[in-house]
């Protein structure tokens, strides 16, 4: 039978994938402001402009959520002497929130 905990950890390493998910279609969809999208073939250069407001703190924002949500993906073995604590429903919601607000950061700035 499976341990609660253990279920837990599983439920949540599956939104840290999502929530990677979201990171990378937020680079390309608010970030990049569709100037760039995968699988196109071609890059809407006549949008750069938009991208010229890129700030510092945008780019740490990724590289921590990214790297947070690396963490605890299946498939991502820690080093044994690393602390292997999933984060709590409250950790895992203030990640969640992060991504929101900077989605949220990025489009109030814009719309100026």
């Amino acid at each position: 039978m499976l341990s609660t905990p253990w279920l837990a950890a599983k439920e949540a390493m599956l939104i840290y994938g999502q929530l990677r998910e979201c990171w990378e279609r937020g680079i390309e969809e608010i970030l990049l402001g569709g100037i760039v999208e995968r699988y196109r073939n071609s890059v809407q250069t006549q949008q750069i402009l938009l991208v010229s407001d890129i700030t510092v703190e945008d780019c740490k924002d990724i590289e921590n959520g990214m790297t947070k949500c690396s963490k605890w993906l299946p498939g991502h073995d820690l080093a044994a002497g690393a602390p292997q604590d999933m984060p709590d429903p409250d950790g895992l919601q203030a990640d969640v929130d992060s991504f929101n607000n900077w989605v949220e950061r990025i489009k109030k700035r814009r719309k100026k």
